[in-house]
């Protein structure tokens, strides 16, 4: 399967294509070598697609490839990504750190939380 549609020039939105395309070699050694599966990579910068590059196989076994619509297992490596994006929006004072999650993501508003 083709990659995502990239829909920008990545100089026009301050990206180095040159840079971008070492992400294949970096990642195609880790694929190529057995230490990853594969991979999916988007780089996107102000809601605009600029890079998309996928290798390798989603189920190695049986050597099926890596699509768009690939469902991975993440485990809890999406914690420290948040963690830092959370960070950053907190830097950048688009919140504080006593705020209700609820504030921002409605759906969060009648959660019950267990207390021992």
């Amino acid at each position: 399967m083709s990659n995502l549609e990239v829909v920008v020039d990545p100089s026009e939105v301050g990206l180095d294509a040159a840079r971008l395309a070492r992400i294949r070699t970096h990642f195609g050694k880790y694929v190529d070598s057995g230490k990853l599966p594969g991979y999916h990579i988007t780089v996107s910068r102000g809601g605009k697609l600029a890079y998309s590059d996928m290798y390798g196989h989603a189920d190695v076994e049986n050597k099926k490839p890596i699509a768009n619509d690939t469902i991975y297992r993440a485990y809890s490596m999406t914690k420290p990504i948040c963690a830092v994006a959370a960070l950053i929006l907190w830097e950048e004072g688009l919140f504080e750190m006593h705020d209700q999650v609820k504030w921002y993501i409605p759906s969060f508003a009648d959660q019950k939380v267990f207390r021992s």
